[in-house]
Parts: C-alpha cells; sequence; structure tokens
C-alpha cells in the first residue's frame, strides 16, 4: 500500500496500487486504510479502532528467544521462562479484522521449533530425531488486533519415554489472549521407530520447565 500525502492537507485518503485516490468525505469507500472498496454502513462496524499501547510495546527484540528476565520485565509470569515477541501482520486476520484462528497454531509451532532448536531436540544433524505433532488444541480468550505486540511463550509440562506434552500462552495488551497444548512424539530418521528421550534431555525439561515425568 502507497502512503499518499496527509489526508487533512490533500482531501484524499491512503490508496493502493496505483489505484485513483479516493476522497475522504466520500461515504461509499470505508475508512479503514486496508480496506478500498463500496460497502454499506454496516461493513464501517469491522473497521478496527487503533489499538491500545500494549505494554509488550517497550520489547523491540523480535524474532529471538527471550529469557526469564526479559519476559518478567514485560509483565509475563512465572512458569514461563521462554518466550518469543513478534507483531501481528496483516496476512495474519481473518475477515472480522482479528487474527485467525489456525494463525495461533503457526505462532506455537514457530515458537516450538526454536525451543527444540535450542535444546537440541531436531534440526541438529544427520542423527537428530524426527518430532511429529500427533494433538494439538487451542483455547481461545481474546482477540489480538492488526499491528499489536504479542509474546508467545512455551514450556515442556509432562514426559513419558518417547513424547511430550508442551503448553504454550499468547500475551497481548497486558493478558492471555490464547492458551494451547500439543502432544509431540519422537521418531527415529526412518518416521516409524520411535525414539526414547535422552536422559540429559529430560533432565533440562524437568529443572528448566517444571516438567513432570509419567
Amino acid at each position: 500500500m502507497t502512503l499518499r500525502k496527509n489526508a487533512r492537507a490533500t482531501g484524499f485518503v491512503p490508496s493502493t496500487g496505483g489505484r485513483a485516490p479516493t476522497p475522504a468525505g466520500d461515504r461509499r469507500f470505508s475508512a479503514c486504510a486496508h480496506w478500498r472498496r463500496p460497502f454499506r454502513k454496516t461493513h464501517a462496524l469491522n473497521c478496527p479502532a487503533k489499538a491500545a499501547p500494549s505494554p509488550n510495546a517497550t520489547m523491540t527484540r523480535y524474532i529471538d528467544l527471550l529469557e526469564r528476565d526479559e519476559l518478567r520485565a514485560a509483565g509475563i509470569p512465572e512458569p514461563w521462562h521462554l518466550g518469543r515477541a513478534d507483531r501481528v501482520r496483516f496476512h495474519e486476520l481473518d475477515a472480522l479484522n482479528h487474527v485467525n484462528n489456525a494463525t495461533y497454531l503457526t505462532w506455537f509451532e514457530t515458537f516450538r521449533v526454536a525451543y527444540l532448536i535450542r535444546n537440541r531436540i531436531g534440526y541438529h544433524g544427520p542423527d537428530a530425531p524426527v518430532v511429529m505433532l500427533k494433538t494439538a488444541r487451542v483455547d481461545y480468550l481474546r482477540p489480538v488486533l492488526i499491528d499489536e505486540d504479542y509474546v508467545v511463550t512455551g514450556r515442556t509440562v509432562s514426559l513419558r519415554r518417547t513424547s511430550f506434552v508442551m503448553d504454550y500462552a499468547v500475551f497481548a495488551r497486558g493478558g492471555i489472549a490464547a492458551t494451547g497444548e500439543a502432544l509431540l512424539v519422537l521418531f527415529d530418521a526412518d518416521g516409524e521407530t520411535r525414539r526414547p528421550l535422552s536422559e540429559d534431555l529430560r533432565r533440562r525439561m524437568v529443572e528448566e520447565d517444571g516438567a513432570v515425568a509419567e
């Protein structure tokens, strides 16, 4: 989207893709900068208000894993000790202009891959175990909107011989927006033979995440 000059100075609002600018007073068009098509009055209800400043707004270190001290500074409580901060993108929204339900699963997956690499569980050599997702669940507690900062946290809560369960939470605007759970199973490279969790991995999951061996 190409932003033109200030709407008050020119009488035009932002427009897209080389199309003619839209007169600012033309009520046939949405006031949302990202929506450019004729609409009925009821459509204006779907136009999200500008997101309130997030308590995570001072957390500008996106993508990398955040450690315990950084999470506490952002107001995220124990027992979460690892997190990943990012900002909502337009393509992650649904027709109601908040984050699509399926997007949360992608957020959890992105955190999980970073968590696995950090703990050398997968993706680190020819003999690395194959980590397969068996089940996943999400509880949606409140919507997250465009351009909001959020933090995904996760930890292992229980483990067995060849599998473990992870819990997740999404923090935005000072509270929990969603929680999730996933059951993961380790396999050898053939994708058929189950691989036991190493003793070192089991110890770290118990000591760092507070996981319970079942």
